[in-house]
């Protein structure tokens, strides 16, 4: 792998892509964080796609909270004691939906954080940018906890095609 990464490029994406843009590349980029590539194109195609990528994440986020948030409601309604019920059965229901719940409001937190303070993928600084040998591109990475589900240029055009 050929690092390029200088100085120059550690700036936002919207602007590396940019200047690659104005530079004439021709070559495949491979965008990713976490542990994989999210989007892979021409600069071109990057440029076009990196706002609905980016919004595509901040939904995942948005959802997975309220699907928490879901459960910690549903452990709630499960919790309710009704009339004649048996109160030993209920103390044990009670007690699993604590214990549901002591660990719904863990993942809560977390799960709001990162919706609050997500970066779209544009406007955060790229953190390393190298040559790949396999496929031949230019690799990027961004920031953050994102995973791509793609990770070679063959398997990205055979489901985005």
């Amino acid at each position: 792998m050929g690092k390029i990464m200088s100085e120059s490029y550690r700036r936002p994406l919207n602007k590396v892509l940019k200047t690659l843009k104005d530079e004439g590349c021709r070559e495949n980029l491979f965008i990713g964080s976490g542990c994989g590539f999210f989007l892979i194109g021409t600069v071109e195609e990057c440029i076009a796609k990196v706002d609905n990528i980016s919004e595509y994440y901040r939904l995942q986020y948005r959802d997975g909270y309220n699907s928490i948030k879901e459960g910690i409601a549903k452990a709630c309604k499960e919790a309710v004691y009704e009339d004649g019920q048996d109160l030993l059965k209920y103390a044990d229901r009670l007690m699993t939906a604590a214990n549901r719940i002591k660990s719904l409001v863990a993942s809560a937190a977390l799960a709001q954080k990162k919706y609050e303070t997500f970066i779209p993928m544009g406007r955060r600084t790229v953190r390393d940018m190298y040559r790949k040998e396999v496929d031949n591109g230019i690799a990027i990475i961004l920031p953050g906890m994102e995973t791509g589900n793609y990770w070679t240029l063959d398997e990205w055009r055979t489901k985005n095609a």
